[in-house]
């Protein structure tokens, strides 16, 4: 394939905006490394198979990307323009188009938010350590314990708020993680990569919980979730510490912690969680 024909300039230049909001699509599914011209004067001198004097080998992907995105909207943006302007001059069939496919992506984009979004439910734990327990409380400083599927990926952004609060907070806490693992399992399905993500937590215990004995006994429902336990056994947080489904960053549930820590006065003590359910649709463990 000649250089002329790999850069092929893509013509928008005719028809309406929504016709060439269908074409940009088309084109750029097919042809992604082209120079889509979207009607804009080329700066005089610039050659016609570059886009505006770049070399194919300094554009990057995330540019192309941006581009690509920038032409569509302004293509759906004109062509409801030529829509309230002359609706005479518009074919129905590509108005209808466009509504079904702006509809399509607006869906889609609610639902992956409302997924990100949506914590999980947990349920009112008693006040104090739970009997019968084979994890041990630090006498000396508070026990953080968390709970995990060992495949939920979206566990992996509360390991790494943990270890950053473990990290600050150096010989401060003692955290535990707990890995479920359902009955009939093989050997070794709870060590994932979140496995080695929680081993690499300063001063962590990774435990393995054979038939989810440890989550029954704290009534854990949701990967991801924590509690946090004061040396005599008083549950002093219960919740999440991640801003989203799979999200790091700052949110409530770490600065609660570490507001904790410090002896400052907290307004919440419990906070939401985000992440795969430790049980089935009827509530048990699998």
């Amino acid at each position: 394939m000649n250089e002329k024909r790999k850069w092929q300039r893509v013509s928008l230049n005719r028809g309406p905006g929504i016709r060439k909001a269908i074409r940009l699509i088309y084109y750029g599914a097919r042809h992604p490394m082209h120079d889509i011209d979207f009607g804009t004067p080329r700066p005089r001198g610039v050659a016609s198979n570059r886009i505006y004097g770049l070399s194919p080998t300094t554009i990057t992907r995330r540019t192309r990307f941006r581009r690509y995105l920038r032409l569509i909207v302004k293509s759906c943006v004109l062509s409801l323009s030529e829509a309230g302007a002359s609706c005479q001059m518009c074919d129905l069939k590509w108005v209808v188009l466009a509504a079904a496919w702006s509809a399509a992506v607006g869906s889609g984009l609610w639902a992956m938010f409302a997924y990100e979004t949506t914590p999980g439910v947990v349920s009112s734990l008693r006040d104090g350590w739970p009997d019968g327990t084979t994890l041990r409380l630090d006498p000396r400083r508070p026990t953080v314990v968390m709970f995990v599927h060992p495949h939920c990926p979206c566990s992996r952004a509360s390991l790494h708020e943990l270890l950053v609060l473990a990290t600050q907070r150096d010989e401060q806490i003692k955290p535990i993680v707990v890995f479920l693992k359902p009955h009939g399992f093989e050997a070794d399905w709870e060590k994932t990569d979140l496995w080695k993500t929680a081993r690499s937590i300063p001063g962590a215990t990774c435990v393995a919980d054979i038939d989810g004995k440890e989550t029954a006994r704290f009534d854990a429902r949701v990967s991801g979730e924590a509690l946090m336990y004061g040396p005599a056994g008083d549950l002093m947080f219960h919740g999440g510490i991640t801003p989203s489904r799979g999200h790091e960053g700052d949110n409530v549930g770490r600065s609660t912690l570490e507001s904790l820590l410090e002896g400052k006065p907290v307004a919440l003590h419990r906070t939401p969680v985000f992440g795969c359910s430790l049980r089935d649709r009827n509530g048990s463990l699998p």
